[in-house]
């Protein structure tokens, strides 16, 4: 329990003044009036002041009289003051947690509490669709930075009094609120109790990065469990429809996202959309978008590491090994010489090239000419620079060059056995 406030008004005021370094801080404001005779005064922070519903309260608070003054500041919120956010603080901890959070408070000569009316006005920007998730049916609103905007965005989906809204807080100095969604009747309850246990127990100062700061300290990472264990979202019906499945969704202050536990990897690899189409549809896609990511992961690699590995290459898949790209753009001018004559001038090339051993063929070789048909080099698709080469016997050619539409491809037997008589002889 936390010091209680007094009854004397001038010892409240001199040590929230010594708490909250008042002659140093400027935008926090202390404002002193007269209500019905007695001494008071507002703390209020600038910035999070709505000024017209605080200018209507004091005209109220100076009207009245001091035979229509209560006994106590409960009397006092629950009979007189005209406002429907007001609470009563009882103790000084809990004065400067909601000052600080702006709350503007309210302290009366006489009461041994304080009045807190809540009047903010939050800095934020406009519910806009979020960038990220986009959907092509449904709402078109997302999450903001404001946490009590995110809890009305999903309590104007879920009209349920059986959606419990829980606050809890974490951090030592930032004080930073965290607001657990879920359906009473549906949440699993041993997860709900394990969660909340893990944010209570919380040893940090604050939490910088929002939602990732808080996601460290409730799963410690292991490099044996790759997958992640939250989902995150920014769209409030994608919210909404996670807490009706019985999931957890954990609103953290100041930031637009909103993650989802227990998740999964089909939970992962849905998209808004999803929620939109009938039932069949929406599982057939995300079965589909499972199975391309699995494939993706697997079949991608393994085609680059046979394509730089051709003896690795069994015969049914003897296609990946093209060697001459037809390109009808190509000067058919300069390919003057039929295919048979390739292997010739190959052999020919590569024993004038036989003193440059530089490194291991690679797979894509193809034969280039110069502009006289007299001199022919060796080239692969591992991108050769004509520099690489001897300049007596190939300084005219083009490694981007491809071979023209008349040149036929060379057959596969054709190809391993020039790859085995080149050897090392061309560069990467």
């Amino acid at each position: 329990m936390g010091e209680k406030l007094s009854l004397s008004y001038n010892e409240n005021v001199s040590k929230l003044n010594e708490i909250l370094n008042l002659d140093t801080n400027f935008d926090i404001i202390r404002k002193g009036i007269r209500v019905a005779g007695r001494d008071a005064c507002i703390y209020f922070i600038d910035g999070f002041l709505e000024e017209a519903i605080m200018e209507k309260l004091l005209e109220f608070f100076y009207k009245l009289k001091p035979e229509e003054m209560p006994e106590t500041a409960r009397q006092m919120v629950d009979h007189v003051v005209p406002y429907v956010e007001v609470s009563v603080i009882t103790e000084q901890d809990d004065l400067i947690k909601n000052l600080l959070s702006g709350v503007t408070c309210l302290l009366i000569d006489g009461y041994d509490a304080c009045i807190g009316l809540d009047c903010r006005s939050y800095p934020m920007r406009s519910v806009d669709e979020p960038s990220k998730d986009k959907a092509l049916r449904g709402s078109k609103d997302g999450f903001v930075e404001t946490l009590v905007f995110n809890t009305a965005l999903i309590r104007r989906r879920i009209r349920s009094p059986k959606l419990t809204m829980e606050i809890l807080t974490a951090g030592k100095t930032s004080q930073t609120d965290i607001v657990l969604c879920y359906m009473e009747n549906r949440v699993d309850r041993k997860l709900l109790r394990e969660l909340r246990g893990r944010i209570n127990t919380i040893k940090l100062d604050s939490l910088t990065m929002n939602q990732e700061s808080l996601a460290e300290c409730i799963y410690e990472r292991k490099w044996v469990n790759p997958f992640p264990k939250f989902k995150f979202t920014e769209r409030p019906d994608a919210a909404s429809a996670a807490i009706l499945e019985g999931n957890i969704v954990v609103l953290v202050d100041n930031s637009p996202q909103a993650m989802i536990v227990p998740t999964s990897v089909f939970d992962i690899v849905e998209e808004a959309d999803d929620y939109y189409f009938p039932p069949v549809t929406g599982s057939y896609l995300r079965l589909t978008r499972f199975l391309i990511a699995i494939i993706t992961l697997l079949l991608t690699p393994t085609f680059l590491l046979l394509f730089q590995n051709p003896q690795w290459v069994p015969e049914w898949l003897a296609f990946i090994h093209c060697l001459a790209v037809p390109d009808p753009g190509a000067d058919h001018r300069r390919y003057a010489a039929g295919g048979h004559q390739y292997s010739q001038h190959a052999q020919y090339a590569l024993k004038r090239d036989s003193r440059h051993r530089s490194g291991t063929v690679y797979s894509g070789f193809r034969l280039v000419q110069r502009g006289n048909h007299d001199v022919y080099g060796f080239c692969s698709y591992c991108q050769l620079h004509p520099v690489q080469l001897r300049a007596e016997l190939c300084a005219e050619v083009h490694a981007s060059d491809y071979a023209g539409a008349d040149v036929p491809f060379w057959p596969v037997g054709l190809y391993r056995r020039l790859c085995a008589d080149a050897g090392s002889h061309c560069r990467k």
